[in-house]
């Protein structure tokens, strides 16, 4: 089922269709989904899509393949995290679609609108406001951490 690189990259760029540094395969997948990717980085595009639309999904789950771990433990680490946190959906995706689309405005606004992905608005700014406090904690703490060893403060 999974096409090679050179032979699914070559066919495509004829085409007009983009190289991916991935391998795919196209196979049917259900009406409402262009293309998927599982937990082990392999992408899959469902058959009869335009040139336009291809390119699109093929960028878009490129980015998803690029991202899933080759370690195994660490590659369900990462699913776990995708289905349970809002951020760490919504930064997937909306990177995704923005390198698909090629459009920051549609990759946004994509996974906040896009039905299936159920990221709720008021989830994704209280996880977004936690990371940053430990972020700003973490930069407060090692700042702190450094003027108490080296001493920057003292003449």
């Amino acid at each position: 089922m999974w096409s090679g690189r050179a032979r699914a990259c070559s066919s495509a760029t004829r085409r007009g269709w983009p190289r991916s540094a991935r391998p795919y395969a196209i196979a049917g997948l259900p009406q409402n989904i262009l293309g998927t990717t599982d937990r082990a980085g392999n992408i899959v595009i469902r058959p009869g899509l335009s040139a336009d639309d291809f390119a699109e999904t093929l960028r878009h789950e490129t980015v998803h393949s690029m991202l899933t771990a080759s370690n195994r433990r660490v590659a369900d680490l990462q699913m776990s995290a995708y289905n349970s946190s809002h951020l760490w959906r919504y930064a997937e995706e909306a990177l995704s679609e923005t390198y698909g689309t090629l459009s920051p405005l549609k990759g946004l606004t994509f996974p906040l609108t896009a039905p299936g992905y159920d990221i709720a608005p008021k989830r994704l700014i209280a996880e977004a406001a936690g990371a940053a406090g430990v972020v700003g904690g973490l930069g407060f703490g090692g700042y702190q951490l450094a003027e108490g060893i080296f001493g920057a403060d003292r003449p």
